[in-house]
């Protein structure tokens, strides 16, 4: 059989070959001694294995995204390119090797490649024919075509190439999508008469590059003006891509300054997920201050740094095979996709390069967002609310309904968002990225908060004290403004200016209840018209505050709001002192108080009693105790446990409060336990 091998061996020699190597492998050993042509057997079977590893080298090597004209490899012509059967063969010709459609989105195409001399020693090989990768969505928007007259630009979405236009890379929270192509742009390099920005009811995002070689100040006419109700935001970048400033509104009048070499970003209806050929991110409310955002003209230059931005391209312009793994996908993905983190965060990446010929493993760290200060957040919200901001700071303090305040060196800060969703407590060290925004309750209030597109991350688990100093307030630092239900401009303007806003305030007062709803106030004093702020309703210890009316204390907090009619609005934070301390009598009746929410003086008892064993009342009674003793337990237990009795049962509760180790008062009360009825 090895005899009957040919010199030049053809496809369908690949069977006679294997079937020789069968005929030879069942021979005895004596007499495989007297075959002497085995070396050919060897020679043919290993023309045949050199055809298999070459095709393997070739497939390895074959670049998995071609973009531009290329020369598959073919070893001299040893091996051909096909199309697998029924697939798409308009992008690239195989014949020639000439990209025959430049197209943006991903477009892998099934080929194969096998041996000239052995057809059916093959591979198949897939190649993106594509700009975009696989897997990421490209948004394509706008025209090339610069107009004559800035003034009467409008944008109109086309269809074109991405290599002549401008494009965005950024990474955004909690998203696997971070490309955006700009075809929409326009060039400055003089100051026109008037710029016009895209109009958010009808045309696509346009992005204005300053090339004007000096910052580019802007001055919004009345013809081009555009009140967004979408409050969509148009964002201020300079040269390096940090975001500087966010503008909500083009109003008549307004101005603004592109820096040099920077770019005004004004978004689109349509730049937001679902929108026929738009990125899956909202491009119009999900970008903040101090982000980055990666903005280059030649899309081919960015994507493939071996590109020069100003040569041609030719067809060594390739990407390499590379395989990645990542131990954290959610901050970078397969795809080199970085979405980043609140907080620092270790990743550890691996790469295999061509096949297995290469591997690199790569620890990293990807640098969490960059926090502003809370004295910058303020001056943010009160500027320009909407913005999503990153801010850190220490949990100072949490109100009756779940929300809390956090602070820094610089101020405080209302956190609209539930502390005990995150796990967390006072204390906490923490980075938040939400919406700055104004609550104004239809004009008649304003609170400064973060509220919506909300994120937090603790920064360690050490417990933080209070970073702001204390700052001693008086009435007159907290004047009633206009005292107009709905707050004018004025009011309003005066609230934003007052430098108690923001700062940890102990002021000292007497407390009071007003109001159809018995809210608590602190008052200068105790007479009718006196001076006054109120105690934010959802403040923790309401009760208690209740209690005290007509003391003076001084209480601790920081301002949660101003209302026109009620003026400002402390929220306490649980800092309380008397200025002038309680008897042993006082404290006995506060006790009686606390005692009669549970229990009064000849009550008929029909279920379980709260009995309680400490205070709550923890500023007026510090430290004090109860023991609760029934005279009937089976009746009613020494822990307030009803049972039924057969009869109306008479039972004496004895209470013993214990102030101090000096102090104690005992309390009786005689109550029915009542059977059923």
């Amino acid at each position: 059989m090895i005899a009957a091998l040919p010199a030049t061996l053809a496809d369908a020699d690949i069977v006679k070959v294997e079937a020789a190597r069968a005929a030879f492998a069942a021979l005895t050993e004596k007499q495989k001694l007297v075959v002497s042509n085995v070396s050919a057997l060897e020679a043919a079977e290993m023309i045949i294995s050199d055809a298999e590893n070459d095709l393997a080298e070739v497939a390895a090597a074959t670049p998995t995204q071609i973009v531009a004209d290329y020369a598959l490899d073919t070893m001299g012509g040893t091996f051909a390119w096909a199309y697998q059967v029924g697939e798409d063969t308009t992008l690239f010709d195989l014949a020639t090797n000439r990209l025959l459609i430049q197209k943006l989105a991903s477009a892998p195409r099934n080929l194969v490649v096998s041996s000239v001399q052995f057809p059916s020693i093959n591979m198949q090989v897939s190649v993106n024919f594509g700009i975009t990768p696989v897997g990421v969505t490209p948004s394509i928007y706008g025209t090339p075509t610069v107009p004559a007259n800035l003034s009467e630009y409008t944008a109109n979405a086309s269809y074109v190439l991405p290599f002549m236009g401008y494009t965005m890379l950024f990474t955004a929270p909690d998203t696997s999508l971070r490309m955006h192509f700009v075809m929409n742009y326009v060039e400055v390099t003089s100051l026109p008469a008037d710029l016009k920005p895209a109009l958010a009811n009808a045309n696509m995002g346009v992005l204005y590059a300053n090339l004007t070689g000096a910052d580019l100040s802007i001055t919004w006419g009345e013809v081009h003006a555009t009140s967004d109700p979408s409050a969509y935001e148009k964002l201020i970048i300079d040269a390096t891509g940090k975001v500087t400033a966010i503008v909500n509104e083009f109003l008549p009048g307004d101005a603004l300054i592109i820096p040099t070499g920077g770019y005004l970003w004004s978004p689109g209806l349509n730049d937001l997920p679902g929108a026929a050929d738009s990125c899956s991110y909202d491009l119009r409310t999900g970008l903040a201050l101090n982000d980055t955002i990666q903005i280059e003209k030649g899309l081919i230059g960015r994507m493939f740094p071996a590109f020069a931005l100003s040569g041609a391209i030719t067809e060594t312009n390739i990407l390499p095979t590379m395989l990645w793994n990542t131990t954290n996908p959610a901050v970078i993905s397969a795809l080199g996709v970085i979405v980043t983190p609140l907080l620092d965060t270790e990743v550890t990446l691996s790469v295999t390069i061509n096949g297995a010929l290469t591997s690199e493993t790569f620890d990293v760290t990807v640098l969490g967002r960059t926090p502003i200060t809370v004295a910058e957040a303020i001056a943010q919200i009160d500027a320009n609310p909407g913005q999503i901001l990153v801010v850190d700071g220490i949990i100072i303090g949490v109100t009756a309904d779940g929300y809390y305040y956090i602070a820094d060196a610089t101020g405080s800060l209302y956190i609209r968002a539930k502390y005990a969703t995150g796990g967390l407590a006072i204390g906490d060290s923490v980075r938040i990225r939400g919406t700055g925004t104004v609550y104004l309750g239809y004009d008649k209030q304003y609170v400064r908060q973060i509220s919506g597109n909300y994120s937090v991350a603790k920064i360690d688990e050490l417990v933080h004290a209070n970073p702001l100093p204390v700052t001693v307030a008086t009435f007159t630092d907290l004047p009633m403004l206009s005292g107009t239900e709905v707050m004018s401009e004025a009011d309003v303007a005066a609230v934003k200016a007052n430098a108690f806003y923001g700062k940890y305030l102990q002021i000292t007062g007497y407390l009071t209840i007003q109001g159809s709803y018995n809210d608590v106030y602190l008052a200068a004093s105790l007479d009718e018209g006196a001076a006054k702020i109120a105690i934010y309703y959802q403040s923790v210890d309401q009760d208690e505050l209740k209690l005290l009316v007509g003391k003076q204390v001084t209480l601790g907090g920081v301002l949660y709001s101003y209302h026109g009619l009620n003026g400002w609005s402390l929220g306490y934070l649980e800092d309380f002192s008397f200025v002038t301390p309680l008897t042993d009598l006082e404290k006995e009746n506060y006790a009686k108080a606390e005692i009669e929410k549970v229990l009064t003086e000849g009550m008929n008892v029909t279920k379980t009693l709260a009995f309680f064993a400490a205070t709550e009342y923890e500023n007026a009674l510090p430290g004090a105790t109860y023991a609760f003793s029934s005279s009937q337990v089976g009746v009613i237990a020494n822990d307030g446990t009803f049972a039924v009795p057969a009869v109306d049962t008479a039972v004496v509760i004895t209470i013993t409060v214990t102030f101090s180790e000096t102090h104690t008062k005992v309390f009786v009360y005689n109550v029915t336990a009542k059977a059923a009825a």
